[in-house]
């Protein structure tokens, strides 16, 4: 069982090389990075909205939802996240 997971999109930029990416898409954020040879992947949500807050959406608060772990390249991680992003059960290792 994964724990939760609370971030922000600025604190995933922050954890994110130059080989990987943070996505915002609708209501879900990716993100891909490289850890020794392979790639990972993890799926967020955001749990309150700029309207609710008055904050960016860079600074609401996001949870996990899915991680996945060995890809050959940052493509395929971002085309998981796609692929699983409705599916908060997902999990690959």
């Amino acid at each position: 069982m994964m724990k939760t997971e609370t971030t922000t999109m600025t604190k995933l930029m922050e954890r994110c090389d130059e080989l990987g990416a943070v996505l915002k898409y609708g209501d879900r954020v990716f993100i891909t990075w490289l850890d020794h040879a392979s790639f990972n992947a993890e799926i967020y949500e955001f749990t309150e909205t700029e309207e609710e807050t008055g904050k960016s959406y860079v600074e609401c608060e996001l949870n996990k939802v899915a991680e996945a772990t060995y890809f050959d390249d940052n493509g395929d991680a971002i085309k998981w996240c796609y692929d699983n992003m409705n599916n908060i059960a997902v999990r690959k290792e």
